[in-house]
């Protein structure tokens, strides 16, 4: 049995240990763990040298340490965010060695359709084939175009352009953990966010208030938290109430109104037997979509607070939903392996694929009748719902953690493992701006309620606000 592969420094790879996927039930992690860990048993270890007994002892208590982790719902669900990170830490470092692992995947891809076209076109006159040339050309012209113009773009009318401030930070909260899950709510922009100590023993919502003021954006100290009795997953919200997703499946309520006064109850909707993966608020209907790790998605209505159906979605846990919507219409979506799936919410009717990749796609971001998507490819899609059009950029080069929509729609932000924001215009695979934002990555990025700054969470244990400037040409 081989070492433990470290992705990054100080992180272990137990399903490699264990020889299982991420995906693996408590059961096969049990009968891994049996399988493995009677090779290294003391009895085993007599008539072997010294340097041999060491690595195998040490061997043991990787093993020891895999099964308590991986067989502890609280303790996996936060190793599995952890997880997550070293991967995509590790795909970057690659990246800027220039390897990315799509070029030969994309030649054995394509060899077939190549060879076909080379036969097809073989003898033909070179009068034809420069027609197919100059067809080529054109089409790729329109393409272009199409991807960067925007009808009203060749127009005199007058229109709104974002400019933005990006080497100013206009505020900062220095944390003694990392910002993985956190949250930007209410008209008084206040911060929430998740905190596990290093045993995982207490679990914590904590709130911060950000005021404008004329040096910059104002954060106090946390000024309220709520206690959990087991780690938070995911967090969403509307206008009057925050969503809390966890890792023992339950989902919680708390009105906003009440945080300000200090005074919250917690309350429990639903209880389900799977960690909480990702969480979307219907606008139009009173509808909580929620994701669960055994690769369900379940409708709950807050109306009448039940659970109104449930049903397996996925082949890989959602780690992230979004919903869009279009004249009476709203739509689920969400990544299923190499594609992104589109639900009706209205009837529930089948979902069906709205963009396929041939790498996976996650995550996923929503504004009105637009939808974001990135994955392991590194390029950014917007794809309107409508019409089935896909907007697509150059790759970036590193994997995008996040994405999110401003609150007024006109704007996308895409938080990347290097530790930079980039930011989109709606409908635009066009890059408006980067901003160099935290070392080793940027976790999330949130806008205010008014869209006038932005709120970046970082691997280098800081929040950080960039400041949105917006004006009319």
């Amino acid at each position: 049995m081989q070492s433990p592969n470290q992705h990054s420094e100080g992180f272990i790879d137990y399903y490699e240990l264990l020889g299982l996927t991420y995906k693996a039930s408590p059961d096969e992690i049990r009968k891994a763990y049996m399988q493995f860990i009677k090779t290294v048993h003391p009895d085993k270890l007599q008539n072997i040298a010294e340097e041999d007994r060491v690595k195998a002892e040490k061997l043991a208590q990787f093993l020891n340490q895999a099964k308590e982790t991986l067989l502890d719902p609280a303790k996996r669900a936060e190793y599995d965010i952890q997880y997550m990170r070293s991967l995509s830490d590790a795909a970057a470092f690659a990246s800027k060695k220039g390897f990315d692992g799509s070029r030969f995947n994309e030649y054995a891809a394509n060899s077939s359709s190549v060879e076909s076209m080379r036969d097809a076109t073989r003898g033909n006159s070179k009068v034809a084939r420069n027609g197919v040339l100059v067809l080529i050309l054109l089409m790729s012209g329109l393409s272009i175009l199409w991807r960067f113009v925007k009808p009203e773009d060749i127009t005199d009318k007058p229109r709104e352009v974002l400019r933005f401030i990006p080497a100013i930070n206009q505020g900062e909260i220095k944390l003694s953990f990392q910002p993985r899950i956190g949250e930007v709510f209410g008209f008084s922009n206040l911060i929430a966010l998740a905190f596990s100590d290093s045993n995982q023993q207490n679990h914590t919502l904590r709130f911060y208030e950000s005021t404008p003021s004329r040096n910059g954006i104002e954060v106090t100290a946390p000024f309220f938290e709520i206690p959990f009795t087991s780690a938070i997953t995911t967090i969403t919200h509307t206008k009057s109430s925050l969503f809390i997703g966890t890792s023992s499946g339950e989902i919680f309520e708390i009105m906003i109104d009440e945080i300000a006064q200090r005074k919250v109850i917690q309350k429990l909707l639903h209880q389900f037997p799977e960690p909480v993966t990702a969480l979307a608020v219907s606008n139009e209907s009173p509808l909580l979509m929620i994701a669960t790790r055994d690769k369900s998605l379940h409708f709950y209505d807050l109306k009448n607070t039940q659970l109104k159906r449930s049903f397996g979605a996925s082949i890989y846990a959602i780690s992230s939903l979004a919903i869009a919507s279009h004249l009476d219409n709203e739509f689920i979506c969400y990544a299923n392996d190499a594609q992104i799936m589109s639900q009706r919410i209205q009837d529930g009717s089948s979902g069906k694929s709205i963009l396929r990749s041939r790498r996976r796609l996650n995550p996923v971001a929503s504004s009105k009748d637009w939808v974001a998507a990135t994955g392991e490819d590194k390029i950014i899609r917007q794809i309107h719902i409508p019409t089935s059009t896909i907007r697509a950029g150059d790759p970036e080069t590193s994997l995008i953690l996040d994405l999110i929509y401003s609150t007024n729609g006109a704007l996308l932000s895409a938080a990347g493992s290097d530790g930079i924001i980039r930011l989109y215009r709606r409908e635009s695979p066009k890059k408006l701006e980067t901003l160099s934002a935290h070392l080793g990555g940027v976790f999330r990025t949130r806008f205010s309620s008014q869209s006038d700054f932005l709120v970046s969470f970082g691997a280098d244990s800081t929040i950080k606000f960039w400041d949105l400037i917006k004006v009319i040409e």
